[in-house]
């Protein structure tokens, strides 16, 4: 997924609050695809990306390697190292030329300390971040993957100039980042494109009709009410 923090930290916090933190820590500049920190390293630091993307992926026992997000700038990686001094679960990778600025664990802690506005930042979106994994754990026992594409597709197109909806990306990527096969991840285009929700094309997948697309995902994905 694109942006992997529903509530993106650095691009909410006040102009004086980001002043501050563009004076605090390091930065360091990575060419396309170079390894960035890598699962199981337990370095603390929080990691902001100022410029460029950082892909976030894994490596299972058969050597396929499954990406979970796209970091894009405002985006930050490293949190629960830095708080809870756990190794890193994931590889980071950048896409494109990517500019990261690393802030050490004293760093970090002094500004905890010392502004309210950055540590209510920190814990809301963490408290995001865990809602939208519990919200992906759930699709995973209750959804066909079907709904589970849609779902991503929506959440994952662009608007295009003309005002069409766009996902840039391969089978092969929706794959690996819904963590399934690519005939698995076939037979559920399949299944959209036979309700006539999504398009056929090379390298992306054109959606037909956005707001039918999300009809069909609420019918199939709603709770009871709260």
């Amino acid at each position: 997924m694109r942006g992997q923090a529903a509530f993106t930290l650095f691009q909410s916090l006040p102009a004086e609050v980001m002043a501050d933190l563009s004076r605090v820590g390091s930065v360091h500049r990575y060419a396309d695809k170079q390894l960035i920190a890598q699962r199981g390293e337990c370095e603390r630091q929080l990691n902001v990306v100022d410029q460029g993307c950082v892909r976030v992926s894994n490596v299972d026992v058969e050597g396929r390697r499954t990406e979970t997000a796209v970091l894009e700038p405002g985006d930050s990686f490293g949190e629960f190292t830095l708080l809870a001094g756990m190794p890193r679960f994931f590889d980071f990778h950048a896409q494109g030329e990517t500019r990261i600025r690393t802030i050490s664990k004293d760093q970090f802690d002094t500004l905890m300390q010392g502004s309210a506005v950055f540590r209510d930042g920190i814990l809301t979106m963490l408290t995001h971040r865990l809602l939208t994994a519990v919200g992906i754990i759930e699709d995973i026992r209750r959804l066909p993957l079907s709904a589970q594409l849609a779902k991503f597709l929506l959440h994952c197109c662009e608007k295009q100039v003309d005002g069409s909806w766009l996902y840039q990306g391969t089978q092969s990527d929706l794959a690996d980042a819904l963590g399934v096969s690519r005939v698995s991840i076939g037979q559920a285009l399949k299944t959209l494109r036979d309700a006539g929700l999504i398009g056929a094309g090379y390298g992306c997948v054109p959606i037909q009709d956005k707001p039918a697309l999300q009809r069909w995902v609420m019918q199939r994905s709603a709770l009871l009410p709260a």
